[in-house]
């Protein structure tokens, strides 16, 4: 790896197919720009700090054919998903696809370094992390000075062999758990830190009060009820209709955060039972400050997406768990339920009488909240941000390092 004087440059990739995988690249990209921006003015770097979107840069026909392929199978068959996800019967075959994938996409992802030059390489999701790797180990086609080294970030609870790859030189992993699984498929404990879940570096602040009164107001809540946050995942897929109907059979009115991600059959549906419900139903679209919604809630109902669950974790939110995509939601499901994080509901009655349960029992939130907290990791993206800082080459200032992971110690 060259010397760094003319500025530090750090490439993220992550996939839109779920939007946990790109939230968790933004809060590293922030974390990078924080640290970077807190040096000494005599031995500031400047920085460029860019994303990209894996799927996006792939061979022009693979990525619709990929999207599509995945939301279809895991909404119609997703027992077939299960299978293709982590049984190693599957993997020979899946082995087989990415190689394909890699080598049609190639010079996509090879102009993409020509263009960007980076130093680090950073990926939150195991199908860039399998191409670059790959690109590493054949010499990044050759191109002079091209050296930059693959770090992979696992964004949820579990870690499955699709993430192992000779060509990756370290690994995030959120907690020991899943770092004895990588060493079980050959990776160096040497390779593998556990950092936690990146997710926005204010996530755990409190939001102030005055915000949120304004908040409340805006969005028609009734300051007097409690408030639900009903999510279904960026994609909106996890919002039923049977758990909605379910919902109006609480023996007292609440309010309902609901945000339909991007999916807009779901936004509409939810605002036909805003205007029917007899409990104040904020039917929202995909929204982007997701701390005020939290911290407007007492209790999450939600799928287990790997940022969702640190991020509740994060700010002792409890959480009532009504439905799992087949896959990593249900490894997640197991990780939550192992250390009794989230209740777990079986059917959309099970759900709605834990969540009333929940609601009438402040006391048990708190204790949960703590709980939460405690096994949480909110400083997963600075840390993985300082790591890597340290791993870089000489800088026009020794000193630089020490002072940048000292600053902003959140």
């Amino acid at each position: 790896m060259t010397t760094i004087h003319e500025g530090l440059r750090v490439l993220i990739f992550h996939i839109r197919i779920s939007m946990g995988h790109e939230r968790a690249a933004l809060a590293l990209a922030e974390a990078f720009k924080i640290r970077m921006s807190a040096a000494p003015r005599a031995s500031r770097l400047p920085f460029d700090i860019r994303l990209a979107e894996a799927i996006g840069h792939s061979s022009g026909w693979l990525a619709p054919v990929v999207c599509h392929s995945y939301m279809s199978i895991v909404k119609y068959f997703p027992t077939l998903w299960d299978f293709l996800y982590d049984d190693p019967r599957a993997g020979g075959a899946a082995g087989r696809l990415l190689e394909y994938w890699t080598r049609r996409s190639r010079n996509q992802f090879l102009q993409l370094m020509k263009e960007h030059r980076p130093h680090l390489v950073i990926c939150t999701q195991a199908l860039p992390a399998r191409i670059l790797a790959k690109l590493k180990e054949w010499g990044y086609g050759g191109e002079p000075g091209m050296e930059a080294p693959v770090f992979a970030v696992v964004t949820d609870f579990s870690i499955h062999r699709y993430w192992s790859a000779p060509g990756i030189d370290g690994y995030f992993l959120p907690g020991p758990d899943e770092r004895s699984r990588l060493m079980e498929m050959g990776v160096p404990p040497d390779k593998i830190v556990c950092a936690g879940i990146p997710i926005p570096h204010d996530m755990a602040d409190p939001v102030p009060e005055e915000y949120l009164a304004q908040a409340r107001r805006s969005l028609g809540l009734n300051p007097e009820w409690p408030t639900v946050l009903l999510m279904g995942g960026s994609r909106g897929m996890g919002l039923r209709m049977k758990l909605m109907r379910e919902m109006e059979c609480l023996p007292f009115p609440v309010n309902i955060l609901a945000p339909a991600g991007t999916n807009a059959v779901a936004l509409e549906a939810l605002r036909r039972w805003s205007a029917l419900s007899r409990h104040r139903v904020a039917a929202l679209e995909y929204r982007s400050d997701i701390r005020t919604l939290y911290a407007l809630s007492d209790v999450a109902v939600t799928k287990p997406g790997g940022l969702t669950l640190a991020e509740c974790m994060a700010v002792g939110l409890p959480m009532i768990i009504h439905h799992a995509l087949p896959g990593q939601e249900r490894h997640n499901l197991e990780y939550v339920r192992k250390l009794d994080l989230a209740e777990i509901g079986s059917s959309p009655v099970d759900v709605v009488s834990r969540l009333r349960d929940m609601l009438l029992d402040p006391a048990r939130r708190v204790r949960t909240g703590l709980r939460l907290k405690a096994h949480s990791h909110p400083n997963a993206a600075f840390t993985i941000a300082d790591h890597l800082l340290r791993r870089l080459p000489a800088l026009p200032s020794p000193d630089l390092f020490p002072t940048l992971c000292a600053s902003h110690s959140h």
